[in-house]
């Protein structure tokens, strides 16, 4: 029983840092040019359709386009492909209790698919 107490903080204490570790990664990106949209990531209630066997009650890995920057449909799945295309990133989101990818711009674009969809076999 206490390793599973144990185990679930250390599952929402990583969950917390892999957001607060992609707001840091955009933000620099942002401030030193390389990217032309500032993201930022937080967790979600997710979509109950993609649910998996480590899925959290807050399941969802939302990203948003926080500059005037427009963003639409196809800026948001090249996101989703370029997360796709770290699997170390897709396997940790889906182990500590992500289910869901959701990228949203300003100019009405929005992606939503399963991380399982993600994980290359």
């Amino acid at each position: 029983m206490w390793n599973f107490i144990t185990e679930w903080f250390d599952n929402k204490l990583e969950k917390r840092e892999l957001v607060r570790e992609f707001n840091f990664r955009a933000s620099r990106a942002w401030d030193y040019g390389e990217a032309p949209t500032l993201l930022q990531a937080r967790i979600s209630w997710g979509d109950s359709q993609n649910k998996h066997s480590f899925s959290d009650v807050r399941s969802g890995f939302r990203i948003k386009a926080v500059t005037g920057g427009l963003l639409g449909l196809d800026q948001c799945t090249v996101i989703g492909m370029l997360i796709m295309s770290d699997q170390e990133l897709v396997r940790k989101l889906i182990r500590v209790g992500f289910d869901t990818l959701e990228v949203f711009g300003t100019g009405g674009g929005e992606y939503k698919i399963p991380l399982t969809r993600l994980l290359l076999t």
